[in-house]
Protein backbone atom coordinates (compact mmCIF):
# COMPACT_ATOMS: atom_id res chain seq x y z
CA UNK A 1 0.00 0.00 0.00
CA UNK A 2 1.19 3.51 -0.81
CA UNK A 3 -0.09 6.49 1.18
CA UNK A 4 0.41 10.06 -0.05
CA UNK A 5 -0.17 12.67 2.66
CA UNK A 6 0.87 16.21 3.43
CA UNK A 7 2.81 17.05 6.55
CA UNK A 8 -0.20 18.81 8.08
CA UNK A 9 -2.47 15.77 7.80
CA UNK A 10 0.38 13.42 8.70
CA UNK A 11 0.56 15.02 12.13
CA UNK A 12 -2.98 13.92 12.97
CA UNK A 13 -2.02 10.25 13.28
CA UNK A 14 1.68 9.39 12.98
CA UNK A 15 1.06 6.44 15.31
CA UNK A 16 -0.34 4.57 12.29
CA UNK A 17 3.33 3.99 11.39
CA UNK A 18 3.79 2.10 14.64
CA UNK A 19 0.67 0.01 13.97
CA UNK A 20 2.02 -0.89 10.53
CA UNK A 21 5.40 -1.84 11.99
CA UNK A 22 3.82 -3.98 14.73
CA UNK A 23 1.65 -5.84 12.21
CA UNK A 24 4.50 -6.30 9.71
CA UNK A 25 2.71 -4.52 6.87
CA UNK A 26 4.28 -3.30 3.65
CA UNK A 27 3.21 0.34 3.58
CA UNK A 28 5.02 3.30 2.03
CA UNK A 29 4.12 6.72 3.46
CA UNK A 30 5.12 9.49 1.07
CA UNK A 31 4.87 12.65 3.15
CA UNK A 32 4.90 15.84 1.08
CA UNK A 33 6.38 18.48 3.36
CA UNK A 34 5.71 22.18 2.77
CA UNK A 35 5.98 23.11 6.48
CA UNK A 36 2.37 24.23 6.77
CA UNK A 37 -1.29 23.24 6.77
CA UNK A 38 -1.65 24.41 3.16
CA UNK A 39 -5.24 23.26 2.67
CA UNK A 40 -6.34 25.17 5.77
CA UNK A 41 -4.47 28.24 4.54
CA UNK A 42 -6.24 27.93 1.20
CA UNK A 43 -9.62 27.69 2.95
CA UNK A 44 -8.74 30.76 5.03
CA UNK A 45 -7.93 32.71 1.86
CA UNK A 46 -11.17 31.55 0.23
CA UNK A 47 -13.18 32.62 3.30
CA UNK A 48 -11.21 35.89 3.58
CA UNK A 49 -10.01 35.06 7.10
CA UNK A 50 -6.89 36.72 8.47
CA UNK A 51 -4.26 35.81 11.06
CA UNK A 52 -5.24 32.17 11.61
CA UNK A 53 -2.79 30.75 14.19
CA UNK A 54 -1.17 27.32 14.07
CA UNK A 55 -0.96 26.85 10.30
CA UNK A 56 2.84 26.97 10.12
CA UNK A 57 4.70 23.68 10.76
CA UNK A 58 8.42 24.51 10.62
CA UNK A 59 11.10 22.08 11.65
CA UNK A 60 9.16 18.81 11.94
CA UNK A 61 11.52 15.92 11.18
CA UNK A 62 9.11 13.53 9.47
CA UNK A 63 11.77 10.91 8.72
CA UNK A 64 12.89 10.98 12.36
CA UNK A 65 9.30 10.38 13.47
CA UNK A 66 9.12 7.39 11.11
CA UNK A 67 12.39 6.02 12.47
CA UNK A 68 11.22 6.52 16.04
CA UNK A 69 8.21 4.32 15.33
CA UNK A 70 10.42 1.63 13.80
CA UNK A 71 9.98 2.35 10.10
CA UNK A 72 12.64 2.61 7.43
CA UNK A 73 12.76 6.37 6.79
CA UNK A 74 14.42 8.61 4.22
CA UNK A 75 14.50 12.27 3.23
CA UNK A 76 14.38 12.65 -0.56
CA UNK A 77 15.17 16.18 -1.73
CA UNK A 78 15.80 15.65 -5.45
CA UNK A 79 13.85 13.65 -8.02
CA UNK A 80 16.77 11.22 -8.28
CA UNK A 81 16.80 10.72 -4.49
CA UNK A 82 13.03 10.23 -4.50
CA UNK A 83 13.22 7.60 -7.23
CA UNK A 84 15.99 5.73 -5.38
CA UNK A 85 14.16 5.96 -2.03
CA UNK A 86 10.90 4.77 -3.58
CA UNK A 87 12.58 1.79 -5.26
CA UNK A 88 14.22 0.89 -1.95
CA UNK A 89 10.88 1.21 -0.14
CA UNK A 90 9.18 -1.00 -2.73
CA UNK A 91 11.76 -3.70 -2.05
CA UNK A 92 11.62 -3.33 1.73
CA UNK A 93 9.10 -5.66 3.34
CA UNK A 94 7.97 -3.31 6.07
CA UNK A 95 6.88 0.25 6.69
CA UNK A 96 8.77 3.05 4.95
CA UNK A 97 8.42 6.80 5.39
CA UNK A 98 9.65 9.09 2.62
CA UNK A 99 9.92 12.75 3.62
CA UNK A 100 9.68 14.84 0.44
CA UNK A 101 10.13 18.61 0.70
CA UNK A 102 7.87 20.54 -1.70
CA UNK A 103 7.10 24.16 -2.51
CA UNK A 104 4.87 26.12 -0.16
CA UNK A 105 3.19 28.00 -3.03
CA UNK A 106 -0.57 28.10 -2.50
CA UNK A 107 -3.09 27.56 -5.27
CA UNK A 108 -6.73 28.72 -5.28
CA UNK A 109 -9.30 26.11 -4.32
CA UNK A 110 -11.87 27.61 -6.67
CA UNK A 111 -11.10 29.40 -9.93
Amino acid sequence: MIVFVGDGAFNYAPQCIYTGVRHHTHVIFVVLQNHEYAILKEFAIEEKLKNIPGLELPGIAIADIGSAYGAHATVAITAIQLEAAFREAMGYQGVSVLQVPISSDLHPLID
